[in-house]
């Protein structure tokens, strides 16, 4: 991995991990533009900065409050969620 680099949308090497995102080009916004299945996968997976992230309460917070904020709230997408996760969202 030391031969790969972290680069701006427009190629340009990022020498400082820190420095300020560059959103000119592209704007990626992860898990939550993703498909419905692939956002039940994830959570399912949970995440590495929580012990919490197998909590039931917690997808459905993430689903309602996170990804229904990019992507449009159907019956659907509601079922496969409830399905995949044995949760119920109300």
């Amino acid at each position: 991995m030391k031969d790969q680099n972290i680069c701006t949308p427009n190629g340009t090497t990022i020498i400082n991990p820190l420095s300020p995102p560059n959103y000119t080009i592209a704007f990626i916004k992860h898990y939550a533009t993703k498909s419905t299945e692939e956002y039940a996968e994830k959570l399912l997976k949970g995440a590495v900065y929580s012990n919490d992230t197998l909590n039931k309460t917690y997808w459905v917070n993430m689903i309602k409050n996170y990804y229904f904020i990019f992507n449009k709230r159907n019956k659907d997408k509601i079922k496969l969620f409830e399905k995949k996760l044995n949760i119920k969202i109300n």
